[in-house]
């Protein structure tokens, strides 16, 4: 009987020593190696996703500084009355920058006084309605930098959606005559992290 289950603890020992253990071992390796693999490929897409991101922020935002100053430089437009063709102008700049990008944003064309001469929709955001002479969000980095387009993320407080805001103020002789401004609005933002912009038209 002494023998009978000395031979059993030594089996169960024998069990434990050569199966049990080296299971536990195997599958918490096999394990740490699976994790590894997932977090490495997860940084790499990551970093790939980043830098698509990047990229088109960065298509987006030179596309539209250029129309932005290309729009700046028709100064008569502050100087009197719009005229039709005026309107048709910057519209067409405007709009066709929008179809070269796949998406749209919003322009505000004001006076030196910040009141909309010309408007793609209805009403001034907040964030755009500042009296003349209150340095304050994108007017002060634009009267900051006279013809310089200017970059700013501002939000809506109200409603709670950010968007990327590009301000160019138009001077003549040191003076300020307007400013253009192009919303560029949160869903952008969204669109551009998910990867879902549509390409060129």
């Amino acid at each position: 009987m002494k023998k009978e289950k000395y031979f059993r603890d030594e089996l169960q020992h024998m069990f434990l020593v050569y199966a049990i253990v080296p299971a536990v071992i195997f599958t918490v390796v096999c394990g740490m190696f699976f994790m590894a693999v997932l977090l490495h490929g997860r940084k790499s897409s990551n970093r790939v996703h980043n830098q698509y991101v990047a990229a088109q922020l960065e298509q987006a935002l030179i596309t539209w500084e250029d129309g932005l100053e290309r729009m700046a430089g028709k100064r008569a437009v502050f100087k009197g009355t719009l005229s039709a063709g005026d309107r048709a102008d910057i519209f067409e700049d405007f709009y066709g920058i929008s179809n070269e990008l796949g998406y749209e944003g919003n322009l505000y064309v004001m006076d030196k006084d910040r009141k909309a001469l010309l408007a793609s929709r209805d009403g001034l955001p907040d964030y755009l309605n500042v009296e003349e002479g209150i340095s304050w969000g994108i007017f002060r980095y634009m009267d900051s930098r006279p013809d310089e387009t200017v970059v700013r993320l501002v939000d809506g407080w109200k409603n709670g959606d950010s968007a990327v805001a590009m301000g160019h103020s138009v001077t003549e002789n040191g003076r300020t005559l307007g400013y253009i401004v192009c919303v560029l609005p949160g869903t952008f933002l969204r669109e551009c992290w998910t990867g879902w912009i549509p390409r060129r038209l």
